[in-house]
């Protein structure tokens, strides 16, 4: 290989690392303009983290047409008890001029679809249920009701259109008071969407450390169900954007709320903050 061949593939690199370099810089501008907006576009006491998906940025700021933008916040705070939320969006074709962008100025910003959710931890809901020791973990429809976790999904996938699921298994397990000893009990039901509520309804009960064998007397069991049970309304989360309640999700230690929504304006501008 020739000088000059070798000249010329370094000043190749160079200007690609450059260029690379630049793509990178402008998209963190970008990025951190737009995560000083989300924190008051959603209510949020600190910059979340937003990551503007895909390279190189500059075509995309060029047409000023974002294919998806993440957004994501740990230890959102709704009040005393709802304390410790995550929040995510996914926000899909943002439509934005970069000068805008990098102004601040969101004014004129469309979002085609965005899909949200609110994570609920186990301690959020043991302080809103009175459980300090709640734990959380998914249960399957088929222990619950009866029928295949499978036909049920895909039922509710035929009914609503949308792999999003309107109902899940859920467990729940706590300490409470029956007849004045602390007791460990475990409660099985259903999570699902109600209209735009999310209902948490237990309809099985377990006890540990009792006495109590065999049939489970109303007068206990009601009782105990009712301690577990709650309803969300979407005011109470605080979902993206005010997106529209689709699905709820069980995982260990967590409740998932999910939401869509479709075009998408934002309510404020960095600047007017």
């Amino acid at each position: 290989m020739s000088k000059g061949v070798r000249r010329l593939l370094i000043v190749v690199i160079v200007v690609a690392a450059v260029l690379v370099a630049a793509d990178f810089g402008l998209a963190a501008a970008a990025e951190y303009q737009v995560s000083k907006q989300m924190r008051g576009e959603l209510n949020l006491t600190s910059d979340p983290s937003v990551d503007i998906e895909g390279f190189p940025f500059i075509t995309q700021a060029i047409g000023g047409d974002y294919r998806d933008i993440s957004v994501s916040a740990n230890g959102v705070a709704v009040n005393s008890t709802l304390r410790d939320l995550e929040v995510d969006a996914d926000l899909k074709n943002v439509r934005i001029s970069l000068s805008d962008v990098l102004s601040g100025d969101f004014s004129a910003l469309t979002i085609d679809e965005v899909d949200g959710q609110v994570q609920i931890k186990a301690s959020d809901l043991g302080r809103l249920l009175g459980i300090p020791d709640l734990t959380i973990y998914p249960e399957s429809l088929d222990f619950i009701e009866g029928y295949g976790v499978d036909e049920k999904q895909q039922q509710i996938q035929q009914v609503t259109g949308n792999t999003n699921n309107t109902t899940a298994g859920i467990g729940l397990s706590g300490t409470v008071d029956i007849a004045g000893a602390q007791t460990t009990v475990s409660v099985f039901g259903l999570i699902s969407l109600e209209g735009s509520d999310i209902v948490v309804k237990p309809t099985k009960l377990e006890l540990s450390n009792s006495s109590i064998t065999g049939l489970i007397p109303d007068a206990i069991e009601k009782p105990i169900l009712s301690q577990f049970t709650h309803t969300f309304s979407p005011s109470d989360l605080p979902l993206p954007f005010s997106v529209t309640p689709v699905g709820v999700e069980v995982q260990p230690g967590t409740v998932i709320v999910q939401g869509e929504a479709q075009n998408v304006r934002f309510t404020r501008s960095a600047n007017s903050q």
